[in-house]
């Protein structure tokens, strides 16, 4: 999936980095870090996190972490794990 990472206040805000985590199967990734946001500047991140083969097919919390050293903003999004037979492991987001 993708996030869009949007500044819509009055400052610039510099070294933005973006976390994806799925605690109950302890992923943990960093989608992208030092990104640089102008006033109004948007960019569209893939989120592109490696999930255990073994993950059992089901929802999960997934929680997306958005800080620099002046904010810090988390938004947590119900997503589902698919799983075929361990042969590929997918992520799906209504």
């Amino acid at each position: 999936g993708f996030l869009l990472l949007k500044n819509s206040g009055n400052f610039k805000e510099n070294k933005v980095i973006v976390y994806a985590d799925i605690y109950e199967l302890d992923v943990h990734e960093i989608v992208t870090n030092n990104v640089n946001l102008g006033k109004e500047d948007s960019f569209w991140l893939p989120i592109d996190i490696n999930l255990p083969s073994n993950a059992k097919e089901g929802e999960y919390l997934m929680n997306i972490r958005i800080e620099n050293n002046r904010h810090k903003e988390e938004q947590n999004f119900v997503v589902f794990v698919e799983n075929n037979k361990g042969e590929s492991v997918k992520l799906i987001r209504n």
